[in-house]
């Protein structure tokens, strides 16, 4: 037995830093064992009402012992709106024609002008918010629009973060957020 607790020494005394630990943690120890055994604390919690809870409350105890106060609650069957519906009344519109990039040059003979024409302006198609998930949708000035789906004649090719593909005459258009 003498070796092993030798051993144990010199693998305390050896490492400086190990050994103000384990001193540190036995003191903790000693003073939370010598607190609880000084204070004599009560080994269960008991809980005494207060005299205005029980003043409040007429009758005799056995009586409030067992009065007990049902609620009812009429719960409605079906509910009124899907929760998960984006109501685009909700947020503010900004219209800037800066919400659209286009991913074709420009030129005066390109058929690509007409469709620019309908997208920017006042009355363009602005992206306001992409849901991503398992059928990712887009807000695009208010309409909820899944892929495929068209809005003002441009079909929604892909719905990406912050981005929407939208294609019409084989010409195919980037809206960003």
């Amino acid at each position: 037995m003498m070796p092993k607790v030798r051993r144990l020494f010199f693998q305390l005394t050896s490492d400086k830093k190990k050994l103000s630990l384990m001193v540190g943690l036995l003191l903790v120890a000693l003073l939370l064992w010598g607190r609880l055994m000084l204070k004599q604390v009560p080994r269960t919690a008991i809980a005494t009402p207060s005299d205005e809870a029980s003043a409040s409350v007429e009758g005799d105890a056995s009586e409030r012992s067992t009065r007990r106060e049902i609620v009812y609650v009429d719960l409605p069957k079906t509910l009124t709106r899907d929760l998960f519906v984006v109501n685009p009344d909700s947020y503010t519109r900004i219209v800037s024609s800066d919400h659209v990039q286009v991913t074709l040059e420009k030129s005066p003979s390109n058929p690509a002008d007409d469709l620019l024409r309908g997208i920017r302006g006042p009355n363009g198609l602005v992206l306001q918010t992409t849901i991503l998930g398992d059928q990712p949708r887009a807000v695009i000035n208010g309409q909820v629009v899944l892929v495929g789906q068209k809005i003002r004649g441009f079909t929604v090719k892909k719905i990406m973060s912050r981005q929407v593909i939208i294609e019409k005459n084989g010409i195919k258009i980037r809206l960003e957020m």
